[in-house]
């Protein structure tokens, strides 16, 4: 692979400019092409990010030769077909969360990407930030003693028209958009899937799961509970609490700081502002994986998209 590793979108929507402006700040990437099934909408996202080829449907893009690697940020329905498509061509591919539409096609997609070779992994960017690796690192140093329990939400009052996120042939729902940075954040930090999982899931008259609490059991005196959705304003901190201490990670999903407790005392504040956006650093890890020729990411495995679409669909379907 060139020194340079030359990325191309499928998808130029709101979560493809953050990732865009994540790559910007990254010395040896360049975001040489964008595809979209609207050309006019890919033109206007190249003029923004000064990108030098736009295209009007995805295989035009995807038979370029000097793109090394697809990132796909479409409707999640349309997921499995662009990975699949990107595939087809040998296109390396980091696709936006979740994968698939449930445990069964991630599975699918792993296993088709194995049989080519390629890599493939779920951007799940959170886990990548500094702030929750530092909070990881903590843990992990046994600062904070034995974690016992975590305390996390992500509300947030989510516009009604917004069909990516209420129209169920979209793939729309709570859990989906932001129940998978809670869930894999708790599985992380406590190391396993839990032992079970209790939800309380809301549901629209069209079926979508807008709004849940839920309990998750790691074991003795070992749970998490978290509170997610789409109709209250709600601080998306996290809380660690462990035997000696405990962490605290304000809006955990894409924040900056990591605050260290011994007791009730703070003896530690972490802060990483980022240079971007903050996906920078999983376009990072996907760029090391390509450059080590892994085919798939330690810190981002499949084991671990399969663990949180498990508790996806679990809480997705249980009422």
């Amino acid at each position: 692979m060139r020194s340079t590793t030359n990325w191309g979108i499928i998808g130029p929507g709101k979560i493809a400019h953050a990732f865009a402006k994540g790559l910007s700040v990254i010395d040896d990437a360049q975001l040489k092409a964008v595809a979209s099934t609207n050309l006019e909408r890919a033109q206007s996202f190249a003029k923004e990010f000064n990108v030098s080829q736009a295209y009007g449907n995805y295989d035009e893009m995807l038979s370029c030769e000097d793109i090394d690697v697809v990132y796909i940020s479409t409707i999640n329905t349309l997921h499995e077909d662009c990975i699949m498509k990107a595939f087809s061509y040998g296109k390396p591919v980091l696709c936006e969360k979740p994968l698939g539409t449930d445990p069964g096609m991630d599975e699918f997609l792993f296993a088709e990407a194995k049989k080519a070779n390629l890599f493939l992994m779920e951007a799940y960017w959170t886990t990548f930030l500094p702030s929750y690796c530092k909070a990881k690192n903590w843990l992990e140093a046994g600062y904070i003693g034995t974690l016992r329990q975590i305390d996390t939400s992500f509300n947030y009052m989510a516009d009604p028209a917004n069909e990516r996120l209420f129209k169920k042939e979209l793939g729309g729902g709570c859990y989906y958009d932001v129940g998978i940075y809670t869930i894999g954040m708790v599985c992380d930090f406590f190391g396993m899937e839990p032992r079970k999982m209790v939800t309380n899931t809301y549901f629209s008259s069209d079926g979508i799961d807008v709004s849940s609490s839920a309990i998750l059991d790691f074991g003795f005196a070992q749970s998490a509970v978290m509170r997610i959705g789409f109709y209250c304003e709600h601080a998306s901190d996290t809380v660690l609490w462990g035997t000696e201490g405990h962490i605290i990670l304000p809006s955990f999903w894409n924040g900056t700081e990591a605050r260290l407790y011994r007791g009730n005392r703070l003896v530690e504040t972490f802060t990483c502002l980022h240079k971007g956006s903050g996906y920078e650093y999983e376009a990072l890890e996907v760029m090391h994986c390509l450059a080590a020729g892994n085919k798939t990411s330690s810190i981002m495995p499949p084991e671990r998209t399969l663990r949180i679409a498990r508790l996806v669909e679990q809480g997705r379907t249980q009422c």
